[in-house]
């Protein structure tokens, strides 16, 4: 279970830098044709195609941030319930909400695949198929259920990491004290205080 595990774990290491790549380059492809049309339209002479190219690239990007997302734990979330509940409820609550993520992730996919296979029609500008609007939507689909499940299998691992990590701040919070008052004293001087009163003894003279 263990190599299962970590072979799991490079594979989606591996996969979330290329989506990452993937997210960038379409943003940046969508940012430049934007920019293109903008200025083609100031001189009268715009391109139909690049704003049916740029609309494919921002679903696209929609898509790909789920994905990150997904893997990153970034969802919208309401805490002040959940961090008042026992830690075993905690952990149901988890393992519910990630499989809710797998069960979106391969819905959307199977769905995606579904009209790539049906639809034998083409965009009206590029003339490209229309299953190419649905390429993202299957592909990121099934990677956000593949990183769901990724997350299931790490997830007691994530929790024991997450403990012993409290573990080793509570220890070293009493040792930080004494070693902050030694400090301070070797950085002040022995005599400070008879300065002190010596000056204040001059001020008073």
């Amino acid at each position: 279970m263990g190599t299962l595990r970590n072979v799991f774990s490079a594979i989606d290491s591996v996969l979330y830098k290329v989506v990452g790549v993937i997210a960038i380059t379409f943003l940046m492809g969508t940012v430049v044709l934007i920019t293109i049309e903008v200025f083609m339209r100031f001189f009268g002479a715009g391109l139909p195609w690049i704003t049916e190219v740029a609309q494919l690239l921002l679903v696209s990007i929609s898509f790909t941030a789920m994905a990150i997302g997904v893997r990153e734990k970034l969802h919208i979330s309401l805490s002040v319930v959940y961090d008042r509940m026992p830690e075993l409820v905690k952990k149901i609550f988890d393992k519910i909400g990630i499989l809710c993520c797998l069960v979106f992730g391969g819905v959307i996919g199977y769905v995606g695949y579904g009209w790539m296979s049906t639809l034998k029609s083409t965009l009206p500008s590029t003339q490209w198929p229309s299953s190419v609007r649905y390429v993202t939507c299957t592909v990121f689909g099934f990677v956000i259920a593949y990183q769901s499940i990724i997350s299931l299998l790490t997830l007691d691992k994530h929790a024991l990491e997450k403990e012993a990590a409290l573990k080793n701040a509570q220890q070293k919070e009493p040792d930080e004290e004494p070693f902050q008052k030694e400090t301070v004293e070797k950085h002040v001087p022995e005599d400070l205080s008879e300065t002190v009163t010596e000056e204040g003894v001059s001020e008073d003279d």
